[in-house]
């Protein structure tokens, strides 16, 4: 579990190509100690709401995780080479299983995000 710190949060376009509707239910990094799929923040801008049961993607639809909106935070001594950076890591699937990926990576401290 994580202890609330946030390093980055990780912004990614989805497209799922499949036959039928696969969830997104996690994601790696590495140096990350904890990863959370998140919704908005709270409307006093403290703290995000965790989304516990996964994201669902319908077949032939593609979702974007972006700020304001969805998103993937991840928690750890991250080694971020630039503020903002791309990263190799995995998102995990219901259906698929793990996919590697290149994630946008923005440092938490610069968007004011919840402490």
């Amino acid at each position: 579990m994580s202890d609330g710190t946030v390093s980055a949060i990780g912004y990614v376009t989805i497209k799922n190509t499949g036959k039928i509707t696969d969830r997104l239910i996690g994601a790696s990094l590495s140096g990350a100690t904890a990863v959370e799929i998140v919704g908005p923040p709270t409307e006093d801008g403290a703290t995000f709401r965790p989304i516990t049961e996964g994201v669902a993607i319908p077949a032939g639809t593609t979702i974007t995780l972006q700020p304001g909106s969805t998103a993937i935070v991840f928690h750890g001594p991250l080694k971020l080479s630039d503020p903002d950076t791309y990263m190799d890591g995995a998102l995990i699937f219901e259906k698929a299983g793990p996919i590697t990926i290149e994630f946008f990576i923005e440092a938490a401290s610069e968007l004011g995000t919840p402490k």
